[in-house]
């Protein structure tokens, strides 16, 4: 059926999305950054750590004769250097690490559509419907999963490291702090892999289900391509890029493309795209063999994004005729290249 949303989304229904702020992302990057920066901060700076550490926990002692007021300005002016040497530096990376995390996800993005109240937030049928929905059992067994994931490689640890923890009873304070010193740091490193697999997983879901809802009907895609084609400033551009296309030469087409599909040396297609004048992507020129080479001298040459892929390279030579817009069957894939080559910019 027509109304029946089976087509995956054009270019200018993901560009709404995420004007919107609905992008694909996973909260474990940030988390599993997060953890691997303080694993590394700890490693590389854990000595002076600990050396600061040990001198506060000396003055505290040397001020047990020494009046309240006293004590307490040299303990608080202590800790307060221990804070701003040590740690503050810490927390300066954790932030801009975190920032980091999303931006290598969505890019520069910040929707404040996102942050407008919704009414229909208040609606509590349709909450307790959230509450119960699948979305909320799949966050319920991601949790669970990573529970026992970091469960059974904490207990797998603990089985390898038992001779150690049974000697420790016999050696010097020093050698058993070293000794659980590096348990804690195999467990830290143990985590953050985890976090890594966690959000390699998620990630790949949130996509999938951020194009699965966002999926259109023919209709709709019938719809966009209608009213975009009926914008007065997009029919001249349109217009003046098809003469361009039927008069121009092989290297202003290259210049022109958006992107460059190669299959790797023996075809190459150009896409070009516009969000604001364009209703979808559109093949503006092609080439094969001797051409193929040209057109990728001519990409890099001029810092046009050229990506490799086989079978969309053959797809488009083989049903898209230069000039027209894609189909459906390819919004996906060229959606997804010009999401990268946006983000990398």
């Amino acid at each position: 059926m027509s109304t029946e949303k089976t087509l995956p989304p054009t270019p200018k229904k993901l560009r709404e999305a995420r004007e919107e702020g609905q992008v694909a992302k996973s909260n474990e990057l940030a988390a599993g950054v997060q953890l691997a920066v303080i694993l590394l901060y700890l490693y590389t700076f854990g000595n002076d750590i600990w050396k600061d550490l040990s001198e506060i926990l000396l003055l505290t002692f040397d001020q047990f004769e020494q009046p309240l007021p006293t004590a307490f300005s040299a303990f608080f002016s202590a800790l307060c250097s221990f804070i701003f040497k040590d740690l503050a530096f810490m927390f300066l990376i954790l932030f801009f690490a975190s920032i980091a995390s999303y931006i290598g996800q969505i890019g520069f993005l910040f929707s404040s559509k996102s942050l407008i109240p919704k009414i229909n937030k208040l609606d509590v049928v349709k909450n307790l419907k959230n509450i119960l929905s699948i979305k909320s059992l799949v966050e319920l067994l991601k949790n669970v999963v990573k529970m026992v994931v970091i469960g059974c490689a904490f207990y797998y640890l603990f089985h390898q490291y038992t001779p150690s923890l049974r000697n420790m009873v016999y050696l010097k304070p020093i050698e058993a702090m070293q000794v659980t010193v590096q348990i804690i740091f195999w467990l830290w490193g143990v985590v953050v892999l985890c976090y890594i697999v966690f959000f390699l997983a998620d990630y790949s879901y949130q996509r999938y289900e951020l194009l699965k809802n966002l999926k259109m009907s023919h209709e709709e895609v019938k719809k966009e391509i209608k009213e975009m084609e009926g914008n007065e400033e997009i029919k001249r551009h349109r217009h003046s890029l098809h003469q361009e296309i039927q008069s121009g030469s092989l290297a202003v087409m290259v210049k022109k493309s958006s992107a460059v599909i190669k299959n790797p040396t023996h075809l190459e297609i150009c896409i070009y795209y516009n969000e604001d004048t364009t209703p979808l992507p559109k093949v503006v020129a092609k080439g094969a063999d001797y051409q193929a080479l040209k057109i990728i001298e001519i990409a890099e040459k001029e810092g046009v994004p050229v990506i490799e892929n086989i079978p969309l390279a053959r797809g488009l030579n083989k049903d898209i005729a230069i000039g027209q817009y894609i189909t459906p069957p390819f919004f996906h894939a060229i959606s997804e290249i010009l999401a990268m080559i946006k983000i990398r910019g």
